[in-house]
C-alpha cells in the first residue's frame, strides 16, 4: 500500500508542476506579443466608415501610437448614409480614458509593408474628454494601397526617363 501512495503523490506533483508550467508559458506569451492583460478595465468606442478597408477584428488600436486597445468588432451598419456603412467597436484600456479627447480623430495606418492595419487615434485638441460608449470621427485617410496606384504613373514616367538616359549612355 505504501508503493501506490507513492506513485498518488509523485503523480500528483508532476501535474501541479505541469499546471505551473503551463501558467508560466501563457504570461510569457502575453508579455511578448503584447497582449492586452484581460483582466484590465476596458471601454468602448465607436467610430464609422465608408468600408473596412481589409481591417479584422483583433487589430491593434493605438493613441497617437501608443498601443491602448484592440478592435472587437467590425460589421455594416444597414444605414443609408454611405460614409456610416461599418461601424467599429474599439475596446480601449481604461487608463486612456482621460487622454483621448473629444474632437480626436480615428484613422487607419499600416505596421508595416505587408499591409498589416491597426486603427490610430490622433488625440484632438478639446479640453472635455471623451466618454466611454461614444463616437470618435474617422479620419479620411488614403489607404497605403491607393497611394502606391497614385504614385504608379510617377513611378512609369521615372522608369521611361531612365531608360532614355540608359540609351544615351
Amino acid at each position: 500500500m505504501a508503493g501506490s501512495s507513492k506513485v498518488a503523490w509523485a503523480q500528483l506533483k508532476v501535474g501541479i508542476l505541469a499546471a505551473v508550467t503551463l501558467a508560466i508559458l501563457v504570461a510569457l506569451i502575453f508579455l511578448m506579443t503584447g497582449a492586452h492583460n484581460p483582466f484590465s478595465d476596458k471601454f468602448v468606442l465607436y467610430t464609422y466608415y465608408p468600408d473596412s478597408s481589409a481591417m479584422t477584428e483583433g487589430a491593434a488600436v493605438r493613441l497617437n501610437g501608443i498601443l491602448g486597445g484592440q478592435v472587437r468588432h467590425i460589421e455594416l451598419t444597414g444605414s443609408s448614409n454611405p460614409a456610416r456603412a461599418v461601424r467599429m467597436t474599439m475596446e480601449i484600456d481604461e487608463r486612456y480614458l482621460g487622454p483621448i479627447p473629444k474632437d480626436s480623430e480615428v484613422g487607419f495606418s499600416a505596421e508595416n509593408v505587408l499591409g498589416t492595419k491597426y486603427l490610430n487615434i490622433q488625440r484632438g485638441q478639446s479640453h472635455e474628454n471623451v466618454h466611454p460608449n461614444q463616437e470618435l470621427k474617422a479620419r479620411d485617410d488614403k489607404d497605403f494601397m491607393e497611394m502606391l496606384r497614385s504614385a504608379s504613373p510617377i513611378v512609369d514616367t521615372m522608369q521611361s526617363i531612365l531608360t532614355r538616359v540608359d540609351r544615351m549612355v
